[in-house]
């Protein structure tokens, strides 16, 4: 059975690379995000943000619910992964104004 989270993947507005050092830097952002908006898992957990897959994806947090969930209820958290995810952004774009791009949906873990 695969896990479900929400994911934001970042990329730079002027298409250069993002570095080993601010990519760490990013996920430290994100992880600072969700702390002071207090976003949790589907336990009820903080959210612990990790790097997720080869792009410059932070996956907020996952869980196995989701996927056992039937397809109307599905889309529903689908929109609510994407207003956590907004808000994130948000706290992300006021800590580094108009360098990044934010793309946000559920991804499998």
């Amino acid at each position: 059975m695969s896990a479900f989270g929400p994911a934001i993947f970042v990329s730079r507005r002027d298409g250069a690379d993002v570095h080993d050092e601010e990519r760490q830097r990013i996920v430290d952002l994100v992880r600072e995000a969700t702390a002071r908006l207090g976003l949790k898992d589907e336990n009820g957990e903080p959210a612990r943000p990790r790097l997720y897959g080869d792009s410059l994806g932070v996956l907020l947090y996952s869980g196995y619910v989701y996927g056992q969930m039937p397809e109307p209820i599905q889309r529903d958290q689908d929109g609510l992964w994407t207003a956590e995810g907004d808000r994130v952004t948000a706290e992300l774009e006021k800590a580094a104004p108009g360098i990044y791009t934010f793309e946000v949906y559920g991804v499998e873990d």
